[in-house]
């Protein structure tokens, strides 16, 4: 053997020992991605048979459900022909789903009443028959009955009378206490199952086989684009945290106050972290036609379009006002594009400004301004870029809108409060007016009736034996005219100075305040043989002493005139709780009143009944109304005709009496 032959260590076929070991190595490679392959495909194969052996039990217990449901919603209550046939022809036509499936229905007697499969086994005991079936848990029944007895449901491969293994579903139904059962043969599953997923697997295998290495690459792949999109993801946090900051600190200088100017620069300076623009403004427009100015400007040059500036609407860089109006921003990508510039465009051009975009700034449909941002490169903003001015553009907005309301609301307040003074010094003339209106109603209108009614009064006894009955007449009725002017003049002025006074309400003893109007009417009372019955306890009340007690003592007045003739007035005062307030009652056996003029007699002047019957001026019952109104209370009735009246008032309670 020479050197040569005995470095390459050739075999008896002439190749070297080398080759041989390359080729056994790739043998076993082979071999072993050949095993991996098989064993992936077999344990795919596994996987795909087991999960479509539950999907087809699940189908033939939907199957088996489908029939039961069928049945229940029977109205007989036998299974007789006409039942069976109706589930018979259900299970054909809308339920079964598997050409070699069919159903069986058992009677409480073991008995095989419906056989879809094999007609000619109905009729037979199949219950004692001996269970075949089994599952993977080994909890077979013993035979069918067993299933009836113990009125359970049951799935599993279950072996049938001829012998055959079936895929079998039991179902007990209560409202025949029948068991309902599909059937598909085990072999056909197998076959359907062998030929679905026998090819599947193999295929799966060698798709591991060839793309292996595929995948790997992809996965690796995929984990460096995973790695980037998440630094892409972190960046967009961080860059959404710190405009989440911008937007709050803006929030901030708008929630501290300070004028509009003040607050823009404050959001100019802080977008400019986040965005970068080569020159920020904001322009408020003066009216829907009028121009436009320079609120606040935040540039990195010198420019010679500052804050104050005055911009015409035809000197602008606006296109479409509709557009904005609508929140569409206006985007110039390119200046030297725009067409013939005005003397805005060109001192902006002027300025390294080579793009820019206006953001409107609306708020309730109203166009009030714009956001603009200039930059020194041409072509449209990036959309966080825009999104960002989006949202500064409405927090601006927001702001405008308020610092303008707060000073129209405060031209308002100006304008109103000169407004009431003069109201206030009119009501004043006013009332000073009244007050001599009053003033000489109280002396100089009653005077000449004290004159009347006294001269009245001295022809009577003087020269009244010698008159005429007509002449005496005539002269009584003067006095006693000039007596109900005289009262009518006097309640004419309590209602009017309930009106005017100053009611200033306290804690009062509702007992004292009754007991007070009685020592008022006492002679009133006596002359008109009242009883009056008081209630005790009286429960407290806030109100006006003095008010409250003309109050009461006008309604006890009222109380003992109106009552029918010769009937001697029964009067009874008495309080009850209404939750927070207090209800104080005065009684009587009175004339009544219909339901459709309790209102009418609160009224100044209203009466129901002549003088010559019930003498009065019209005015008493206004009186109380307005006294109670002025306490912060209320007034009202419940009567009827002939069976007396129930005059209350209600007032806010007192607790215990101070």
């Amino acid at each position: 053997m020479t050197a040569r032959s005995s470095d390459l260590h050739r075999s008896s076929s002439g190749e070297p020992q080398v080759i041989h070991r390359l080729q056994r190595l790739a043998f076993v490679l082979s071999l072993a991605a050949i095993l991996a392959a098989a064993l992936i495909g077999w344990s795919a194969y596994s996987a795909s048979r087991k999960a479509m052996t539950v999907g087809y039990f699940e189908d033939t217990q939907r199957q088996t459900q489908l029939s039961v449901d069928r049945l229940e919603r029977s109205t007989s209550t036998t299974l007789d022909v006409a039942t069976l046939e109706g589930v018979k022809r259900h299970f054909e036509r809308r339920v079964k789903s598997w050409d070699g499936s069919y159903l069986c229905i058992m009677d409480e007697a073991g008995k095989l009443v419906l056989d879809t499969g094999d007609p000619s086994k109905e009729g037979l005991m199949i219950g004692l028959e001996p269970f075949r079936g089994w599952q993977e848990d080994g909890q077979a029944p013993s035979n069918l009955l067993q299933l009836l007895e113990e009125r359970r449901n049951w799935v599993g491969l279950y072996g049938s009378l001829d012998g055959r293994t079936q895929m079998a579903t039991f179902a007990y139904v209560s409202h025949f206490r029948a068991l309902v059962a599909v059937h598909i043969p085990w072999d056909s599953v197998q076959h359907r199952i062998n030929v679905t997923t026998i090819p599947w697997a193999i295929g799966f295998g060698l798709i591991v086989l060839l793309v292996g290495p595929l995948c790997l690459w992809g996965m690796s792949k995929a984990y460096a684009d995973s790695e980037r999109g998440a630094k892409r993801a972190r960046a967009a946090e961080r860059r959404a945290a710190e405009q989440v900051l911008i937007l709050r600190e803006i929030d901030r200088a708008i929630l501290a106050g300070g004028s509009v100017r003040d607050i823009v620069r404050a959001a100019l300076a802080r977008i400019r972290a986040l965005v970068p623009f080569s020159r920020a403004s904001v322009i408020l427009f003066d009216g829907e036609e009028g121009p436009g100015r320079l609120l606040a400007v935040d540039s990195s040059h010198a420019t010679d379009l500052g804050e104050e500036a005055t911009i015409p609407r035809d000197a602008m860089w606006i296109r479409s006002y509709e557009d904005l109006r609508a929140g569409q921003p206006n985007i110039v990508p390119d200046i030297d594009a725009y067409g013939e510039p005005s003397n805005v465009l060109r001192t902006l051009r002027a300025e390294g400004v080579r793009s820019f975009v206006n953001v409107p700034l609306t708020c309730r449909g109203a166009l009030l301004g714009t956001l603009n941002l200039g930059f020194a490169r041409t072509g449209e903003p990036s959309a966080e870029d825009l999104d960002l001015a989006r949202e500064v553009a409405d927090i601006l907005a927001l702001a405008v809108l308020q610092v303008r309301l707060h000073e129209e609301l405060q031209k308002q307040a100006a304008e109103l409060e000169k407004r009431v003074a003069e109201r206030t010094r009119e009501l004043s003339e006013v009332n000073a007016e009244l007050e001599g209106y009053v003033h000489s109603v109280s002396h100089d209108l009653r005077a000449p009736l004290r004159a009347v009614h006294g001269f009245g009064h001295l022809l009577l006894d003087e020269v009244g034996p010698r008159l005429g009955p007509t002449e005496r007449e005539y002269l009584e009725r003067m006095v006693s005219a000039s007596e109900r002017m005289d009262a009518l003049i006097r309640d004419l002025l309590a209602y009017s100075r309930l009106a005017r006074e100053d009611v200033a309400v306290r804690p009062l003893d509702a007992q004292h305040v009754v007991e007070e109007a009685r020592e008022l009417l006492q002679i009133e009372l006596a002359e008109r043989r009242a009883t009056l019955e008081v209630a005790e306890p009286m429960l407290p009340v806030v109100g006006h002493h003095p008010t409250l007690v003309q109050a009461i003592a006008n309604l006890l007045s009222n109380a003992a005139k109106f009552v029918p003739a010769g009937v001697p007035p029964r009067i009874r005062v008495r309080t009850e709780p209404r939750g927070d307030r207090v209800r104080l009652v005065v009684e009587d056996n009175g004339i009544g009143i219909a339901p459709e003029h309790q209102e009418e007699i609160f009224r100044v002047f209203e009466r129901l009944n002549g003088t010559e019957t019930y003498p009065g001026t019209g005015i008493g019952l206004a009186i109380v109304r307005r006294a109670v109104e002025r306490m912060g209370g209320t007034a009202g009735v419940e009567s009827r005709p002939g069976e007396g009246s129930r005059f209350w008032i209600e007032l806010p309670g007192a607790g215990k009496t101070a």
